[in-house]
């Protein structure tokens, strides 16, 4: 019998001890991160979802990739990104020469997504240039139209 009140007993302490300890769920991280345009240096950046969730109306950001009849053998990525007071920034590269750039480059815009932030470069030509895209859990989903 005093071996069952034990037990009755660490039982009890133990379910005390873990409501003591215990912590309400949260929800995982999130951001919204409104699409930025440097005209000066040629820079953006933001969230994919940010930009499509905006009240403003006026904001986007994408990458694209183009393959086909204008460019055999080829394929063109364009970005694109506009803020949320109408400052614009836009790039292309067709691929060619440093062909390991390209592939990376081409990886990179293809994974673009609805859940994307993405950060881009031109150069004064117009030339993509350090293109960074990130899909995880924080980006603000695309949602959908009202």
């Amino acid at each position: 019998m005093n071996k069952n009140i034990a037990l009755v007993f660490a039982g009890l302490a133990t379910g005390i001890v873990c409501m003591t300890l215990w912590r309400p769920a949260r929800a995982g991280t999130k951001a919204n991160y409104e699409v930025i345009v440097n005209t000066t240096t040629r820079h953006a950046e933001g969230s994919v979802g940010s930009a499509r969730n905006s009240s403003d109306g006026v904001q986007y950001l994408y990458c694209s990739i183009q393959i086909g009849f204008n460019f055999p053998n080829s394929y063109q990525i364009a970005c694109g990104a506009r803020d949320s007071v109408g400052h614009t920034v836009s790039c292309t590269h067709t691929s060619g020469g440093n062909e390991l750039y390209i592939d990376a480059l081409f990886a990179a815009a293809s994974s673009v997504s609805g859940d994307s932030y993405v950060s881009f470069d031109a150069d004064t030509a117009g030339d993509c240039r350090n293109l960074y895209v990130e899909n995880g859990s924080p980006e603000a989903p695309k949602a959908p139209p009202p």
